[in-house]
């Protein structure tokens, strides 16, 4: 297609469309001029956000897509919200890593629902509809190295492939020459679990007391940058994304009710 369409197979373009959407889609979940403004200011008018963008970094269409389940779940778009979250899951890992917390708040904002396991099933289902049909013929062609290339590798769990690299606090077993080399092999994800679990309960703990929308948010922001410090790597776009997700969180917090508690009642 590259002949005919030209430039208009360039993958940055998505990126690129990528931060304009988000910044619709925040400027719809305020009402005042100066409150879209600010978010005309946090997105379109921050460098940080562009510079990736017009390099092809997916980080901001995994951001768009977190923030879009987001919005269509306070509307009660259940199926299309899980959907939405699938093409999350089957874009980056990072996705992966908030997604039990996305489910813990999915279930605390269903079950002051009419219908909450109907609605809770239904956006659960959209998810892995759309995760299931993107991962399937990967799965078909090859289930082994498809592990190896999302999980293995990104781990660092092949000698001499991904090195330790970014702001990662692994960098520190260098500096005290715990390991000598940044290719060697650290079991990676058992700092992960540390780190994750205690921060996921946390997190999930702020979603019981109060399941706004801006909670989740925060919360998911607050659970990637604790696990992306202690990952292998660490590259700066990844930091766009836990940048997002607080600045969306503060966004969201502007026309919100008043904090409803889990053990309130069934609507």
């Amino acid at each position: 297609l590259k002949p005919v369409l030209g430039p208009l197979t360039d993958y940055r373009l998505i990126t690129v469309g990528g931060l304009f959407f988000l910044t619709w889609l925040l400027t719809r979940r305020v009402k005042t001029w100066s409150q879209k403004i600010t978010v005309v200011l946090l997105t379109l008018s921050n460098p940080l956000l562009w510079a990736y963008a017009i390099i092809g970094c997916n980080d901001l269409l995994v951001t768009t897509a977190i923030v879009g389940t987001t919005l269509l779940i306070e509307r009660r778009r259940w199926w299309l919200a899980g959907a939405v979250f699938g093409l999350a899951l089957a874009a980056k890992q990072v996705a992966w890593v908030v997604s039990p917390l996305w489910i813990y708040w999915l279930w605390h904002i269903t079950r002051h629902t009419p219908h909450p396991w109907k609605n809770f099933k239904q956006t659960v289902i959209g998810a892995v509809t759309i995760a299931g049909v993107i991962f399937a013929p990967f799965l078909i062609w090859s289930a082994p190295k498809m592990f190896t290339d999302l999980v293995t590798y990104a781990g660092g769990a092949i000698p001499q492939t991904y090195p330790i690299a970014g702001t990662t606090f692994l960098q520190y077993l260098r500096i005290f020459h715990i390991v000598y080399s940044p290719y060697t092999v650290v079991p990676v994800y058992l700092f992960q679990l540390l780190v994750g679990v205690p921060v996921f309960f946390l997190t999930a703990s702020w979603v019981r007391s109060n399941s706004q929308p801006s909670r989740w948010l925060a919360g998911a922001a607050v659970l990637l940058l604790a696990i992306m410090m202690v990952s292998r790597f660490f590259n700066n776009n990844f930091l766009t994304i836990p940048a997002i997700l607080f600045g969306a969180a503060y966004v969201f917090q502007h026309h919100e009710a008043e904090p409803q508690s889990s053990d309130a009642r069934h609507d």
